[in-house]
């Protein structure tokens, strides 16, 4: 089109998107160097004093080009393209997020502040409550709830033990002693949280009670190397026998086996929560069509997030309760008693050490919020943004 408008020497020097449609500048007489020169200044972070100069060249040359069409919208193009210093750049978009980026920082950083200066003005109780409680380990959402509850007019030291009595409250525990029931029990979690240990520590103890003749171990991880052969060797010092199961089918004959057993313990392989073979492995214990307690044992040394999405992930099956080990490396129990409150997990033991069988004991609500206040003495304060953001949190979530 523009050849049969201005001849065959015609040829584009620019085009872009305009409201309406595309605007092309041609041109059959230019000077290449003036232009280049004119595009190279207006790329350099359309630093106008270099602009300026080749626009008003440029334009210039456009008046005396013998093409006079063609000259008046290059004129045209120029004005336009030093008013809005042509189309952006990935280092200006860059540039300009980074600028975005720094401003919310710094405005959640002032909302938090204010909020939280006038949380401690407004409620001036609930604020020390609140701090006590992120001091515990609580996360935020949690601890704020907690603080909301407290009494008018009430004595800090009161508040603070109807506080921990609340959350003695809230915390999930199920009354399912194996050690006494028995049953078919597996257990399931990530690696390295101590599942096999724990299988070690119960059996023993049941040995302790009950003898070697009602219980059996049974292994279903083909992942590890050696798996079975760490679970054989408790099995030896044990005296009690020892099965591994692959498939669904070979857990529902080794099961039918066992039959005669008052206990039988399954050791899972450890598989993370975001690894594609979980579901292979759940569908594993869901599959064998017994009646099989799912126990997932987590460590208290993880962090809150990790273990709430561990527990959403093995919720794919049905969990009957949760093993809390590493109770003793942690320096924090609130963020484990938040994961289990926020998934609704009841707790069923608790591990506080590798010695076997001693170091595993029954949950008890009122023992871990000991334990947590005893640990939080030893812990820093929480920053004053820490607590901005603890009674905030809500007006920050908006704002992303």
């Amino acid at each position: 089109m523009v050849r049969e408008e201005q001849g065959p020497d015609a040829v584009i020097i620019s085009n872009r998107r305009v409201d309406g449609g595309v605007e092309i500048v041609s041109a059959t007489d230019y000077d290449e160097a003036l232009l280049g020169q004119f595009q190279a200044a207006k790329n350099e972070k359309r630093d106008d004093s270099k602009l300026a100069p080749a626009a008003e060249k440029l334009k210039q040359y456009s008046e005396n080009s013998q093409s006079k069409p063609t000259a008046e919208r290059v004129a045209s193009m120029t004005a336009s393209w030093s008013n809005v210093r042509g189309e952006p750049t990935d280092q200006v978009l860059l540039e300009v997020r980074q600028e975005l980026k720094t401003m919310r920082s710094f405005l959640e950083t002032r909302i938090s502040e204010m909020a939280w200066s006038s949380f401690k003005q407004r409620s001036p109780m609930q604020a020390e409550i609140l701090n006590r409680l992120l001091e515990f380990g609580l996360t935020h959402a949690l601890s704020l709830t907690i603080a909301e509850g407290i009494g008018p007019n009430q004595d800090i030291e009161a508040a603070w033990s109807d506080c921990l009595q609340s959350l003695t409250d809230e915390i999930p525990v199920a009354n399912d002693d194996i050690f006494d029931k028995g049953g078919v029990v597996a257990l399931v979690g990530p690696t390295g949280v101590g599942k096999t240990t724990s299988v070690a520590k119960i059996a023993a103890r049941y040995v302790l009670r009950h003898g070697v003749r009602r219980i059996a171990l049974l292994t279903t991880d083909d992942y590890r190397v050696g798996a079975h052969e760490q679970l054989r060797n408790y099995g030896r010092l044990l005296n009690i026998p020892v099965r591994n199961a692959s498939t669904s089918d070979e857990l529902r004959t080794q099961l039918d086996d066992l039959a005669d057993k008052d206990l039988v313990l399954i050791d899972t392989a450890g598989i993370s929560q975001r690894d594609i073979r979980l579901s292979e492995q759940l569908a594993l214990l869901k599959d064998s069509n017994s009646k099989i307690k799912i126990y997932l044992v987590i460590s208290a040394n993880s962090q809150a997030r990790g273990m709430e999405e561990t527990i959403s992930a093995f919720k794919k099956v049905h969990l009957d309760g949760c093993i809390l080990t590493k109770i003793d490396e942690t320096c924090s129990m609130g963020q484990a008693l938040s994961a289990v409150i926020n998934g609704n997990l009841p707790l069923v033991y608790v591990s506080d050490g590798q010695r076997v069988p001693e170091d595993i004991h029954l949950a008890r609500s009122e023992k871990l919020v000991d334990q947590g206040v005893a640990l939080m003495k030893q812990t820093t304060h929480p920053s004053e943004e820490e607590m901005g953001y603890a009674c905030a949190g809500r007006t920050l979530l908006n704002a992303h």
